[in-house]
């Protein structure tokens, strides 16, 4: 028998910001927000 490789791969949508997203978006996708290291304490308490 045949192997057979049922995965489904998700688009990756990279942003500059979380303020980028509008509005919900439906469907297998992940988003992607770089950051520096050395900046998380300050992206994590941001209002």
């Amino acid at each position: 028998m045949a192997s057979r490789d049922l995965r489904a791969t998700r688009p990756l949508i990279e942003l500059d910001s979380f303020d980028e997203l509008k509005k919900e978006v439906f469907g297998p996708v992940l988003h992607v927000v770089r950051y520096n290291r050395n900046e998380l304490d300050k992206l994590v308490r941001a209002d």
